[in-house]
């Protein structure tokens, strides 16, 4: 049975108070979500309880909180590329990657609106796929 890690944001962290921690498949399933956290600083005390649990499978689901009116679509890839490459080197046997989700709250992001996060969204996770591969998966 394989142990699976799911490690993102509060779309996480929703998920699992959704599911009440329960995916209903057959597998071990932890989930490891903050709300906030961004590709570019993912939670290091988070981070650290998934590498505890020596996963087989992580699934990521960061991106969107790093988008700001300024930022950088190449480096919001960079960032998630670093965090896949450091699992797959601890012995993390397939990482897949979400792509950034849409979103409607703008309020805490001066200077972003729907289109330019859109924009940088779509341009993020266009780019996720070129440099993971098929369904952003690099296994």
């Amino acid at each position: 049975m394989s142990r699976i890690a799911l490690f993102g944001s509060s779309y996480i962290r929703r998920l699992d108070e959704f599911c009440g921690g329960d995916l209903g498949i057959p597998h071990t399933v932890k989930f490891f979500g903050k709300g906030g956290m961004t590709a570019g600083h993912p939670h290091f005390f988070l981070k650290s309880q998934v590498l505890h649990f020596q996963p087989d499978i992580v699934f990521i689901c960061l991106g969107g909180n790093d988008i700001s009116a300024t930022s950088s679509p190449c480096e919001i890839v960079r960032n998630i590329k670093t965090l896949v490459n450091e699992l797959i080197s601890t012995g993390v046997r397939r990482v897949l990657v979400s792509e950034v989700l849409e979103r409607g709250d703008f309020t805490k992001a001066p200077g972003l609106t729907k289109d330019s996060f859109d924009k940088q969204r779509k341009k993020i996770n266009q780019m996720l796929k070129s440099k993971l591969g098929k369904n952003s998966d690099i296994s």
